[in-house]
């Protein structure tokens, strides 16, 4: 059989195989030259590394001591800060790990604080908002009854110093969940620090200035030593010795509470 036979027998099959010869030369260069192309700019970073590696001076023995002496001293002032801040829920506040009934436990808490607060606040003529800023109703978990029982410390507190400041009321109080590692929500990002949790309260007090004044002064000292998140302060509009203070505080945990339970 002759070269024009079977050319015109087989012809389909022949430019089949070699368009395809044809595409696996150049898919063949093509992907040469990429992969040569990356390989050698492999290599090239390598020895630019190594390179690198061989000249880079070692930490010196001055180099560590500086940076072992701006350690402590970052450890210091965090230690400091700590000591000051760090609110840990009063122990008639803390719900053990043995306490099984936990609801009554909470229920009695908030009963006798609010008897505390708003009764005792009454006798010297300061009104304080009775609901002291918690939902109605016993909280459903544990983890719940928790962060509520923190809450209540922390607004006890505050209230504490508005009576002892002879404010003429605290209204509107509004607190919410602690938020952090050791609360139900993520970090607030006003800390945004993973060893953090804040307490929050928000209220309204209302007072002459010298007893706003007091007040504000009372929070942010020892034992209490809250952050003052936001504040304003206006005065009355129809009776200028009158002032009312739109206030955001902060109790801010370093830890978990002692003996909280787990």
């Amino acid at each position: 059989m002759n070269f024009s036979a079977i050319w015109a027998e087989h012809r389909r099959f022949i430019l089949v195989v070699v368009a395809s010869l044809v595409l696996f030369l150049i898919a063949d260069s093509i992907l040469g030259s990429v992969f040569f192309s990356k390989a050698e700019t492999t290599g090239q970073r390598e020895k630019r590394l190594a390179q690198s590696l061989r000249t880079r001076k070692a930490a010196t023995k001055a180099d560590i001591e500086a940076i072992t002496q701006k350690r402590d001293e970052f450890k210091k002032k965090f230690d400091e800060y700590r000591t000051r801040f760090d609110f840990q829920t009063a122990p008639d506040c803390v719900l053990k790990a043995d306490e099984r009934d936990f609801d009554v436990f909470y229920n009695t808490r908030f009963q006798k604080t609010r008897e505390e607060i708003v009764e005792g606040a009454a006798s010297v003529d300061v009104d304080i908002d009775p609901t002291l800023g918690l939902p109605e109703g016993t909280p459903a978990t544990r983890d719940e009854v928790r962060d509520a029982l923190r809450s209540l410390d922390l607004v006890r507190r505050l209230c504490r110093a508005a009576i002892d400041a002879r404010v003429r009321a605290v209204r509107d109080i509004r607190a919410s969940k602690t938020t952090g590692p050791a609360g139900r929500g993520a970090t607030s990002g006003w800390t945004d620090a993973p060893f953090l949790k804040e307490t929050e309260v928000t209220m309204l007090v209302d007072g002459n200035a010298s007893s706003i004044v007091a007040f504000l002064e009372a929070i942010q000292r020892p034992p209490n030593s809250f952050l003052l998140k936001e504040s304003r302060i206006d005065v009355d509009k129809k009776d200028t010795r009158l002032a009312h203070a739109d206030l955001r505080v902060v109790g801010l945990g370093f830890e978990a509470d002692k003996g909280d339970a787990p």
